[in-house]
């Protein structure tokens, strides 16, 4: 996979912090830029993950037709009970200890990379829940190799920078902590603090 990477403009990839046993389960943050995301991630966290995805983007040809066959879980955004069914799927399977849950708190690529955007608390609520530790990680310069608009940039060096693990703490006040935390690791982790 690593090698299918390079076919699409990644001249080189730096892996930056601890990889994570893949024996424990974690709720991995990570901030959203690039189509290719989910690609790099799972070749360079190597561990057992399902990503919180977009349903529709199971229609895709190869990209969407792999999230489905791996058991990604797929929200449908139109439908508000569908969306509570899918984060209860992301608990189950967190609590049943079947696999970490990849999810990009942003909610969606960003439209300026490598900005971010404000967190949604999902994944921190479900992360308190169940009682996993968040992994933070940040997606450096993918963005430039394959952008959300415009054209990509050619070959790029890109890093992944994984962060220490940590505890969601106890009500909102735990949840809002855990979300402020991550995005101010990010936000130094790119560049914009």
């Amino acid at each position: 996979m690593l090698h299918a990477l390079r076919l699409v403009g990644i001249a080189s990839i730096e892996v930056v912090g601890k990889v994570p046993p893949p024996t424990e389960r974690f709720v991995i943050v990570a901030n959203h830029t690039s189509f290719l995301d989910h690609a790099v991630m799972s070749c360079l966290i190597p561990c057992d993950k399902k990503f919180f995805t977009n349903k529709k983007y199971y229609q895709l040809p190869f990209f969407g037709w792999t999230q489905w066959l791996v058991k990604d879980i797929g929200v449908d955004l139109t439908s508000a009970q569908a969306k509570k069914e899918s984060m209860d799927k992301c608990e189950k399977m967190l609590t049943d200890n079947v696999a970490s849950l990849c999810i990009y708190p942003e909610g969606t690529r960003v439209h300026s990379p490598p900005n971010l955007k404000d967190f949604k608390k999902g994944g921190f609520a479900i992360a308190q829940r169940t009682k996993v530790r968040i992994l933070p990680v940040a997606l450096v310069d993918i963005w430039k190799i394959m952008p959300r608009k415009g054209y990509p940039v050619g070959v790029s060096k890109i890093k992944l920078v994984i962060g220490e693990p940590y505890e969601v703490g106890e009500g909102e006040e735990g949840v809002q902590q855990a979300m402020e935390t991550a995005h101010s690791w990010m936000e130094k982790q790119l560049g914009l603090s």
